[in-house]
């Protein structure tokens, strides 16, 4: 998918997931974490051993992020363009649930 495209789809179908990512973005930003590029999302590094979140066209991953989390996180910020506004429900949800137990 195009850059402009996959910003267009995130800041329009799938704006919520975007809008809360942009909000932990700042906050992130303001403790004085700085952002990284992988492909066409932006990640901050935090924490240890926990893996990854995508937050729209932001997501988090631990402070040694392999190739495969950064990979995996920009696919959800993939699905996030597709499922839109269904995103938290269809992926977000049983993905953390499954995590978790």
């Amino acid at each position: 998918m195009k850059h402009s495209k996959f910003y267009a789809l995130s800041f329009t179908w799938g704006l919520p997931m975007t809008l809360i990512g942009l909000v932990v973005a700042a906050v992130l930003i303001c403790a004085g974490k700085k952002p990284k590029r992988h492909k066409a999302c932006f990640y901050f590094e935090v924490g240890e051993n926990w893996g990854g979140l995508e937050l729209g066209i932001v997501f988090l991953t631990d402070k040694t992020p392999t190739e495969h989390t950064k990979n995996h996180e920009h696919g959800h910020a993939l699905q996030n363009c597709y499922w839109g506004v269904l995103m938290p429900f269809v992926i977000c949800i049983p993905s953390a649930i499954r995590y978790w137990y």
